[in-house]
C-alpha cells in the first residue's frame, strides 16, 4: 500500500480548514494545518509535508513572507506550494516563488483542487 502524502494546509478560516482536512482525508491523504504563518513554518519543518496549501491573507504575516521564510530553511525551501486566495490580485505576490505551482481563487472547486494536488505530488516524486 503507498504511503500517504502529507498536505499542510495553512489557512486562518477555519470552515475552510474544515472541509479541507474532511475532505483531503476522505481522499487518502494525511493532513495538518495551521492557522497562521508561524504556526505554519514550524509545522512545515517539524512535519515535512509533501505539499502545502497555502492562504495568501494571514493574520500574523502575509503568504508572501511565508514564502521568504519557508526559503530560507534547508528543510523547507523545496516543498511544493498552492495558493488559495480569496484576494485574485495578490496571488502575484506568490510568483516569484520557485516552489508556487498553482494558486486557486475562493471558492474553489474541491475537485479541480485535489486533482491538481495530485498531479503537482506526481511530478515533485
Amino acid at each position: 500500500m503507498p504511503e500517504k502524502k502529507k498536505v499542510l494546509i495553512v489557512e486562518d478560516d477555519e470552515e475552510i480548514v474544515k472541509l479541507l482536512n474532511l475532505r483531503l482525508r476522505t481522499e487518502g491523504f494525511e493532513t495538518v494545518s495551521a492557522t497562521d504563518a508561524k504556526s505554519g513554518v514550524s509545522l512545515a519543518s517539524e512535519y515535512q509535508p509533501d505539499l502545502i496549501l497555502l492562504d495568501i491573507a494571514l493574520p500574523d504575516e502575509s503568504g508572501a513572507e511565508f514564502m521568504k521564510r519557508m526559503e530560507l530553511s534547508e528543510q523547507t525551501k523545496n516543498i511544493p506550494v498552492i495558493v488559495i486566495t480569496a484576494y485574485p490580485s495578490k496571488v502575484r505576490l506568490t510568483e516569484g516563488f520557485s516552489t508556487v505551482r498553482e494558486s486557486f481563487i475562493k471558492p474553489f472547486e474541491l475537485p479541480k483542487l485535489i486533482a491538481t494536488m495530485r498531479s503537482v505530488l506526481a511530478e515533485s516524486s
